[in-house]
C-alpha cells in the first residue's frame, strides 16, 4: 500500500549527533554515549535484541536525559520494534516517546535536518502501524496529529523540506479518506491545503488525485461556494473565510499576524502581507489564480 512509503521516509534508526546539556553531568554524558554506541554497534551487526537492551539501559535509567543521546536511544527502541514487525511493542515505546519531554525541535549537530522531530515521526509512524490492520480512522487520527499537534520542525531556508514531507502527510490523508469512502472529505483536504502551500510544485501527487476525484459537476459546485463565501474578522488582523461546496464546509485563515513565521512549520493559515486587501473579492481572486483552480477549470 502507498502510505506505508512513509515509514521508509520518517521510520528510520537515529544515528544523530550527540547535542550534550549543560545540566547533566559529564560523566553521565560519558556513560550513555558509550551505550549507545554499544546500541548502534549491535545494530549494524543486526543484533536487534542486543540494540534494544542498550538503549533501554539509557531510558530505563534516565542516562543523559535533557540530551540527544537521551531522545535517539527511546525514539530507536519503537523504530527497531517497528523493522522487526513486532507493531504491538513498537506502538507502546512511540506513545512512550509522545508522552516523554523530549522536543522535536532539540538540536542534533545535523546540517540537513538540525531538528529531531521524534514527536512527528513518531506520530507518522503510529498512522503507518494502523495501515497494516486496515484502520484507516486511527491512519487519519495519527496523520492529523503529526500536522498539527506534533508538526514537522524544519529550519531556516528549509521550505523544501517542510513542503515535501507536507506533501507526504497530505497524499496519505489523501488515500485513506479514499479508503474511508470519503472522497468529497479528501477533495477538500487536498484543495485546503494547496492554498495555505507556498508552491503547488511539491504537491504533484495530490493534484493527480485532485484532477481524478473533482468532475465538471464538483467545480461547478466550487464556483457557487465561492461566490456565496462568507468571510469575518475581529480585529482586522486575522480572517475566517467560510464556504459550502455541495454540503461540505470548507473554512480558511488568512491572517496579517506573520510572528508565527520565524517557526519553521507548515502553517494552516494563508499570510497576508500588511498592506493587501482581505476581502470576499480579493480571496476569490486568490483561489482562482492558484494553478490547481486552473486546471479543474480546463476539465
Amino acid at each position: 500500500m502507498k502510505l506505508l512509503l512513509l515509514a521508509i521516509v520518517v521510520a528510520l534508526l537515529s544515528f544523530m549527533p550527540f547535542a550534550l546539556s549543560a545540566q547533566v553531568s559529564k560523566a553521565d554524558s560519558i556513560a550513555a554515549v558509550k551505550i549507545f554506541e554499544k546500541g548502534i554497534e549491535q545494530y549494524n551487526k543486526k543484533k536487534f535484541d542486543s540494540a534494544i537492551i542498550f538503549f533501554k539501559q539509557i531510558t530505563d535509567n534516565n542516562l543523559a536525559r535533557g540530551t540527544s543521546v537521551f531522545g535517539n536511544a527511546l525514539y530507536n527502541i519503537p523504530t527497531i520494534y517497528f523493522q522487526l514487525n513486532d507493531t504491538r511493542e513498537a506502538k507502546m515505546w512511540y506513545l512512550k516517546v509522545l508522552a516523554s519531554d523530549v522536543k522535536d525541535n532539540d538540536e542534533t549537530g545535523s546540517i540537513m535536518e538540525p531538528h529531531a522531530n521524534y514527536k512527528y515521526k513518531s506520530a507518522v509512524s503510529l498512522a503507518n502501524i494502523y495501515a497494516l490492520d486496515s484502520n484507516y480512522k486511527e491512519v487519519l487520527n495519527w496523520l492529523y496529529k503529526a500536522d498539527t499537534v506534533y508538526p514537522y520542525w524544519g529550519f531556516e531556508g528549509s521550505a523544501t523540506n517542510i513542503n515535501q514531507r507536507q506533501a507526504y502527510l497530505l497524499s496519505s490523508k489523501v488515500m485513506a479518506l479514499q479508503q474511508l469512502k470519503k472522497n468529497p472529505e479528501a477533495i477538500r483536504e487536498i484543495i485546503t491545503t494547496l492554498i495555505y502551500s507556498a508552491s503547488e510544485s511539491f504537491f504533484e501527487t495530490a493534484t493527480n488525485s485532485l484532477q481524478e476525484l473533482a468532475d465538471k459537476d464538483f467545480v461547478m459546485a466550487l464556483d457557487e461556494g465561492l461566490n456565496n463565501m462568507s468571510v469575518t474578522t475581529a480585529d482586522n488582523i486575522t480572517w475566517s473565510v467560510s464556504f459550502d461546496v455541495k454540503g461540505l464546509p470548507y473554512k480558511l485563515v488568512f491572517t496579517k499576524d506573520r510572528s508565527e513565521l520565524g517557526i519553521p512549520h507548515f502553517w494552516h493559515k494563508y499570510f497576508v502581507d500588511k498592506d493587501t486587501a482581505v476581502d470576499k473579492l480579493s480571496i476569490i481572486a486568490l483561489i482562482r489564480r492558484t494553478e490547481f483552480y486552473k486546471s479543474l477549470k480546463a476539465k
